[in-house]
């Protein structure tokens, strides 16, 4: 019974758990690059472009 129990658990836990935000649209922002070019993510959509987004931290 605990077993089942357990997985029951994990199963919800784990289906609740499908994505890290709860935005079901983009949120637009504008970066600059290292070359200080100015990169706005809603007109890469409106171009119709795919946009993949890298985060990532060096300590």
């Amino acid at each position: 019974m605990k077993k089942l129990l357990l997985s029951v658990f994990a199963l919800v836990f784990a289906a609740s758990v499908w994505g890290q935000t709860g935005l079901t649209t983009a949120v637009d922002f504008t970066v600059t690059d290292t070359q200080g070019n100015v990169h706005n993510l809603f007109d890469y959509l409106d171009n119709g472009q795919m946009v993949a987004l890298y985060f990532f931290f060096n300590s």
